[in-house]
Formats: C-alpha cells, structure tokens, sequence
C-alpha cells in the first residue's frame, strides 16, 4: 500500500501541530515515520490513523478512503483466484458453501469498485 496518497498532513497543517508534536503523542523518538507516512511513502499503522481521528476529529473513513479503494480493487483480484482455486478442489458442502461465500463478497465489491468510478 505504498505511495497511496493520504489526507494526514493535510489536517495536521489546518492546525498549529507539528510532525514533532504528532511523533510526542505516539511516543515515537523522531518525526520520521510521520513525514514518511504523510508523504505516501508509508502506510499508516491502525494506532496512527486512530490518533489523528481523534486528534483532529476526522471520520475514520475519510482517513483511510484511499486505502480502502485500494484494498478493495486487490482483493476483488485475489477473490477472483481464489475461487478458482476453490472450483478445482474435491467438491465437498464446505467446499460449495465456501465458494457461494466468496461469489457474494466478490459481487458486492465489484459493485462498489464499479459505483465509485
């Protein structure tokens, strides 16, 4: 999930608070993780995310939209194989139960990655 743009700096520079400041309230030694995760470089840890959702009073999903289109055109990707590799498998009702699982999940999310463009 690397290089996917995030909101993070964007909110802390509507504020006085400094990447040092965000770096004291998550006990961090520097501010080096903050300005990569800010960057795009890093992904943010669930501890960071939560952290300036409840600092700067931002919905969680508005933090973590990218990621989440992200995560959600991958996933549709590997849901796809998996099934597939699922179908090849001694058909047995775990089996056929856990596939029609899958097609649900693989359905909705296509519609949503489908709505979103």
């Amino acid at each position: 999930m690397k290089n996917i743009i995030n909101h993070l700096r964007t909110y802390r520079k509507n504020t006085y608070i400094t990447q040092n400041d965000i770096a004291a309230l998550l006990e961090l030694e520097d501010n080096s993780l903050i300005s990569r995760c800010e960057q795009g470089v890093r992904s943010p840890s669930l501890e960071m995310v939560l952290l300036y959702h409840l600092v700067f009073d931002i919905p969680m999903l508005t933090l973590v939209a990218n990621q989440i289109s992200h995560v959600k055109e991958q996933l549709v990707i590997r849901l796809a194989r998996l099934i597939d590799d699922l179908k090849l498998q001694e058909v047995t009702v775990n089996t056929e139960a856990r596939i029609e699982f899958l097609k649900i999940v693989f359905a909705r999310l296509s519609e949503d990655i489908s709505d979103e463009k």
